[in-house]
């Protein structure tokens, strides 16, 4: 009993041990909280657009599966937030909208670059016909 710690403030806590999640309040910048998802929504967007499995879109396709999964993130924590709670804090509240605004921007950005939306889904679509049609591309090349 000696040895027991005495804990005489509600701030005071054990030690932590390492991948502790304590401190997790939406997840938005713990990779092991965002990653999952943003693998998830990688694989969706690959099954539903199959073009984007091709490597060249890799880079592009990570920055947006993971910048969608920390919307996804930042939306549900302001969802649940209580506002008569005790420990409320307006800035972090404020914060985390702001962060939340820049996401969804960038999400959406890569979404379009990325042929991700039905209107840049129909460009993409319109200029590879017509480098087709100009023979400087074949879409069937590659298929069996």
């Amino acid at each position: 009993m000696a040895d027991e710690l005495v804990y005489t403030n509600r701030n005071q806590r054990p030690p932590f041990k390492p991948g502790n999640a304590l401190a997790l309040t939406h997840g938005a910048h713990s990779a092991r909280v965002y990653g999952p998802l943003a693998k998830t929504l990688m694989q969706r967007a690959v099954k539903e657009l199959p073009l984007l499995g091709d490597p060249s879109y890799g880079p592009e396709l990570e920055q947006w599966s993971i910048a969608y999964a920390k919307v996804i993130l930042y939306t549900d924590w302001l969802a649940n937030v209580d506002y008569e709670a005790e420990d409320f804090n307006p800035d972090r509240h404020e914060w985390a909208r702001k962060e939340l605004r820049f996401w969804s921007k960038r999400a959406s950005e890569l979404a379009h670059s990325l042929g991700l939306t039905p209107m840049s889904r129909m460009v993409i679509g319109k200029n590879m016909s017509a480098i087709a049609t100009a023979g400087l591309f074949d879409p069937m090349e590659g298929e069996s």
